[in-house]
């Protein structure tokens, strides 16, 4: 597998924003090709898996990449993939107290904890990168326990929709996610496009 390949991503992820970076559309056309989604001149997106098995997406809005995955810890582990830097989270994030935590030791000993994650594939994907690219440097991967909880069996199910509303009234779901935030922020940028005429909103899906 390439470093980074074009996915479809399973439905059953629930991708959150994690981190935004200033970026150039161009750059990510010539690394990534034509995006899966193009809300005109200003907005697109691409869905990728990287190499080590992480989905994750990234949206480009008016000269900002913004990147998508289902864990806030997983930002520095996807600009590793990306080959970008300089990113500021979406929210503060702070270590977590049980997982997997990367650790650089320096030519005397010293330890350094670089980052704790919710998935062992990341941490060790991480450690195998830094080391690779850096000199007289060794990177371990260790537990820290409790361990974070598994996911569920199945997917948390879908409690909010995108609903595109035309002239005339009629109403269309184009979209389901089991966390509303994605969607109001696919919602503002249809909003924003000035091509589309229709009304967009976030509601929550009521039982039948």
């Amino acid at each position: 597998m390439k470093e980074i390949e074009r996915a479809w991503l399973p439905a059953s992820l629930g991708l959150r924003p994690i981190g935004t970076l200033a970026a150039g559309r161009e750059e990510l056309v010539r690394r990534f090709g034509p995006p899966d989604f193009e809300l005109g001149p200003r907005c697109a997106d691409w869905m990728l898996e990287a190499s080590c098995g992480l989905y994750f997406a990234i949206g480009w809005d008016d000269g900002h990449v913004h990147v998508f995955a289902e864990e806030l810890d997983e930002l520095e582990h996807a600009l590793l993939h990306l080959g970008f830097r300089g990113a500021q989270p979406w929210v503060p994030h702070q270590r977590r107290l049980g997982g997997w935590g990367v650790i650089r030791v320096d030519d005397p000993g010293n330890r350094y904890e670089l980052a704790t994650f919710t998935r062992e594939s990341s941490a060790r994907c991480m450690a195998a990168r830094l080391e690779a690219r850096a000199h007289k440097q060794l990177y371990l991967v260790e537990r820290r326990d409790p361990l974070p909880a598994p996911p569920p069996a199945e997917p948390e199910p879908h409690r909010w929709a995108l609903i595109r509303q035309d002239d005339h009234g009629v109403r269309y779901t184009m979209y389901r996610h089991r966390s509303r935030r994605p969607l109001e922020l696919l919602a503002d940028r249809l909003e924003r496009e000035p091509r589309h005429k229709q009304g967009y909103f976030v509601e929550p899906i009521t039982s039948a």
